[in-house]
């Protein structure tokens, strides 16, 4: 709760950081605020901090220069300022265990930016020192309380199975490790602090926990700093009492067994390649939206097969026909056996291309096409046509194609089409979009040239464009797996939102057609991929269509809207009740954005005008076809949720709601095409508002055969999934049993070793069903029962292999809105992770159980981890800003050896901080920080321009890298 004193102090710190003022003068009327408003050295911390939020300069000079001055003047605790520190880490990596956020106080939310970090580090080290802070007994066992605490959390941090590792150590976490490690170095040396320590290890309850901490952090530092666990070694050995206590807790029973002991005691195995895993991962990449991003898979491949490129060639190549024969077997449905047909020819010789380029020794990729198609089923189909496409990518001769297929072949190989020439085509008028988006459906090997030149809309006609992508749904599905999802709706969701309402040809009806179809085109992809508000507003700052999708259930009232809105909404009643029609004059007053928002409002007041006698039938019956006109009908995606809601909500209105069914279903000439995309799209929909008129009154038999109208149009999603069974009841009938996700894996596993000469009944949504409904964590306990019994048999590495690509294929191929934390293939990694965490536990009573956990996430992190010279496109960070600290340039000393802190003050802002050698951040090269003149070094620096938030120091400065104060510490 924000106090008068709190907010008084947020404007003093905002007044003197706005006018610059001085580190002294700051302090002096620091002095004056503090003797009226005195507040809690945690609140007093948060409020100078939380100025920075939001701020363009998270790293301003002067927040230091406060906050040393503020130190000085003692209304700061130094451990108060650590503990903020080691929250602000914990916030960007989630690192803290229970004791270091146990911190209570408005320090908890201050998020404090990386390089502001560093320094406030070396201020908080240098206060130490001044404040002489371990002299006390209670202080001394508080410091050491931090460094538990940072040691526990770096533990975590540097993980084997860490997230935060997969690209090096961060610069950030660098420095900590070399912070504490010289911190320990410092405190076992100095003489108070050595005495301390020996009297606090007296206590069984501190010493277990502190000698926990040092071997664990031991461990990191043997691992991945071994330079920097050498002094803490030799210490150790050199101390009995720690020695024996280090002994005696290495050794007890449940203490010695850590999971980086876990991970160090289970060796590596070369890794087993399933048959089926990418299977698996296809088929998971083709589900639902099948937005592949081409540098991720390959990546995926390359992580997986590590340099040999022969052997991820074929397997890429068989999995790619084994997939399209299970689906043949399966029965699968014809628009979902066309995409694997269309991944096949128009995109896996693309990614063959990119694979064949990443090896660094020649490649005989004609070859390994060869024998991965000797393996292939004769009687699967398309195995001529995806050989052409490879001959028409450079990928292999016509010669090379007859001697696979035995004979010549039954067409000669296309040219390759040219995405530039295509545009060039389109530009002269010599090739019509329309003409691009037929031939879509072709097998040829260059769908992909046609759907990159489609992607390029600023050459085309919008309209003619997005009516004739949205007429077949498969074009849809190509056109994402080709050139991506975000590609191909992100210029259409910022031209939506940049929407300028000009008149064209003297008819504004044309601004609402362009804009109609925009909308149907993005209305479209969201029901057919199943994309969430959440995915719409990725692609632009400000989403229109994610707005719509958010608020689709809600109709306002009229009081409710804003008075133009009001304004619109009373003219187009007036139009469509009172009027012959919607006039020119109404549409140039309106933007199409403003009469979308109010459309659900429109519906909403006709119904009710329809209800209560205000408008009878016949007139609810015309206003409905001039709104259902082409120009207006994609509105209508924007109300059918509100129209589910209110049909189940106000059963005594199934008449008006029955009207407005009447009217959207029937035929109308004038727009066929578009009227059955919409029905499509919103065909789940409107099946539901049938469903919840039908009452068996005397209108049954008309909303019967509006229903069987309707059936054609419902399954218009891709691989729709039930509801939770929790909101449905009568759906448990579709739940896939946990006993069938292991019959999944297994067949898998006996089909890829040949001892079932078919494949088995395998569907994504087989292992989306169990891993839905049970949880991921109970499907991964499933899965690892699997491999556990597959062990028995000899074939447990074929199961964990499946088992591994199973959870990646999740992480790859789910929808683009759970690509974050609360996806399935996260959610199956986390319960990994947690899962791992208590194998040492139960280690030595099931080894075979904790080996097999170990294993498979050394294999998903190894598969997951990124490539990034994959990314051709990536942004290069500036290197001053991205090193670590020079660890050899860490000067050895005692805390004895510590000065006293000088402030500075700071007249004039500052600028970016300067790396004068690589990641060592010093002025005018001074060599010990302590004994360095700050004063003269911020003049020095004013005059070279140079940035006073590169505070200088070594490695021995950045100690309790965000360390944190457990409040609760009993001290007695």
């Amino acid at each position: 709760m924000t106090t008068f004193a709190t907010t008084t102090w947020t404007i003093f710190f905002e007044r003197c950081l706005e006018e610059r003022m001085p580190a002294s003068r700051f302090a002096s009327f620091a002095k004056l605020l503090h003797n009226k408003h005195r507040l809690a050295s945690s609140t007093l911390i948060a409020t100078l901090l939380k100025t920075q939020e939001g701020s363009l300069d998270q790293n301003d000079p002067l927040v230091l220069a406060y906050l040393g001055k503020l130190l000085q003047l003692k209304y700061l605790n130094t451990i108060d300022l650590l503990a903020s520190l080691l929250k602000s880490l914990d916030a960007r990596y989630d690192i803290a265990d229970d004791i270091a956020t146990k911190f209570e106080g408005d320090v908890m939310n201050c998020i404090v930016s990386p390089i502001l970090e560093q320094s406030l580090l070396v201020l908080g080290v240098k206060s130490l020192a001044e404040q002489q802070y371990a002299q006390s007994k209670r202080d001394a066992l508080l410091l050491f309380k931090f460094i538990c605490s940072s040691m526990r959390a770096l533990g975590r941090a540097c993980s084997p199975l860490s997230d935060i590792l997969k690209q090096g150590v961060p610069e950030d976490i660098s420095s900590w490790v070399s912070a504490i490690s010289n911190l320990l170095v410092v405190v076992f040396q100095h003489k108070v602090t050595s005495a301390y320590l020996d009297e606090f290890l007296a206590s069984s309850t501190f010493a277990k926990e502190f000698v926990l901490a040092v071997l664990r952090f031991q461990t990191v530092l043997t691992r991945l700093f071994p330079q920097l666990s050498t002094r803490i070694e030799l210490y150790i050995q050199s101390q009995q009492k720690m020695k024996n206590l280090v002994q005696k807790y290495y050794n007890e029973e449940g203490a010695s067994m850590t999971l980086a002991d876990l991970q160090l005691q289970i060796p590596d195995i070369p890794a087993t390649y399933c048959r089926a895993s990418l299977v698996v991962h296809i088929s998971a990449l083709l589900h639902k939206c099948p937005s592949i991003d081409q540098g991720a898979f390959v990546a995926y491949i390359q992580a997986r097969y590590k340099s040999d490129f022969e052997k991820s060639v074929q397997d890429l190549v068989l999995a790619s026909f084994d997939l399209i024969l299970l689906k043949i077997t399966q029965g699968e449905t014809e628009d979902n056996l066309f995409l694997i047909r269309s991944f096949i020819i128009n995109k896996l010789p693309l990614i063959l291309q990119s694979l064949s380029s990443l090896s660094l020794m020649p490649l005989n990729i004609a070859f390994c096409i060869s024998q991965a198609m000797s393996r292939v089923n004769p009687a699967t189909t398309n195995r001529e046509e995806f050989l052409q496409s490879c001959a028409s990518h450079g990928l292999m001769t016509e010669q090379n194609v007859e001697q696979i297929v035995g004979g010549k072949a039954s067409s000669q190989p296309l040219s390759k089409a040219q995405k530039t020439v295509l545009l060039q085509q389109c530009r002269a008028g010599s090739q019509q979009p329309e003409a691009l988006v037929a031939r879509l459906g072709d097998l040829d090997g260059n769908v992909s040239a046609y759907a990159e030149a489609l992607a390029d809309k600023h050459t085309m006609p919008l309209k003619s464009l997005c009516h004739a992508l949205v007429s077949k749904p498969t074009n849809l599905d190509v056109m994402v797996m080709l050139v991506g999802i975000e590609r191909l709706l992100q210029p259409l969701c910022q031209i939506i939102d940049e929407w300028q309402h000009e008149d064209d040809h003297g008819e504004y009806q044309l601004s609402y057609d362009e804009f109609g179809a925009c909308f149907l085109l993005v209305m479209a992809c969201a029901s057919r991929f199943d994309l969430t508000p959440q995915d719409i507003a990725a692609f632009t700052t400000k989403s229109f269509v994610a707005e719509i999708i958010s608020n689709s259930a809600q109709a306002p009232r009229h009081e409710d809207l804003t008075e133009p809105q009001q304004g619109h909404l009373n003219e187009w009643i007036k139009a469509l009740f009172e009027t012959e029609g919607i006039s020119d004059e109404l549409m140039s007053s309106c933007p199409p954005q403003d009469f979308y928002r109010i459309v659900a409002t429109l519906f909403r007041t006709s119904l009710r005008a329809c209800r209560f006698g205000a408008a009878s039938q016949e007139k609810l019956h015309s206003a409905l076809e001039l709104i259902l006109e082409p120009f207006l009908l994609p509105s209508v995606l924007s109300v059918v949720p509100w129209l589910v809601k209110n049909a189940w909500e106000s059963s005594d209105n199934a008449s008006g709601h029955l009207i407005i069914m009447q009217e959207l279903i029937k035929p109308n000439p004038d727009s066929t095409s578009m009227r059955n995309t919409v029905l499509s799209a919103a065909g789940s929909d409107l099946m539901r508002i049938l469903n919840s008129i039908n009452d068996g009154g005397e209108n049954s038999a008309k909303v019967a055969t509006l229903q069987q109208t309707l059936l054609p149009f419902t399954n218009y999603q891709r691989d729709r999934l039930p509801p939770p069974i929790e909101a449905t009841p009568p759906l448990v009938g579709l739940y896939t049993p946990p006993d069938d996700l292991k019959a999944q894996i297994t067949g898998l596993c006996a089909w890829s070793v040949g001892v079932v000469p078919t494949p088995p009944q395998y569907n994504h949504s087989h292992l989306l069903n169990p891993i839905r409904y049970s949880g991921p964590t109970k499907a991964l306990k499933q899965m690892v029962e699997v491999i556990m019994l597959q062990q028995q048999a000899g074939l447990g590495e074929y199961a964990l292999d499946i088992v591994a690509a199973i959870i990646c294929a999740f992480h790859h191929g789910s929808p683009p809105s759970q690509k974050g934390s609360k996806s399935l293939g996260v959610s199956l990694q986390q319960a990994l992770q947690s899962e791992l965490s208590q194998a040492p536990k139960f280690a030595r009573s099931e080894p075979l159980h904790a080996q097999i956990l170990v294993r498979l996430s050394r294999r998903v992190a190894a598969e997951l981890a990124p490539a990034p010279t994959l990314d051709l496109n990536m942004d290069i960070p500036d290197i001053g800003d991205a090193l670590p600290l020079d660890l050899a340039s860490i000067p050895s000393f005692t805390m004895d050896e510590m000065p006293q802190l000088a402030v500075p003050d700071m007249e004039m802002s500052a600028t970016r901080p300067v790396m004068q050698e690589p990641g060592i951040l010093s002025f005018d090269g001074a060599a010990d920080p302590f004994s360095l003149d700050i004063e003269a070094a911020i003049a020095a620096q004013e005059a070279s321009g140079q940035d006073f938030s590169a505070i200088p120091g070594s490695a021995d400065d950045d100690i309790f890298a965000g360390l944190t104060y457990d409040a609760d510490m009993d001290f007695s």
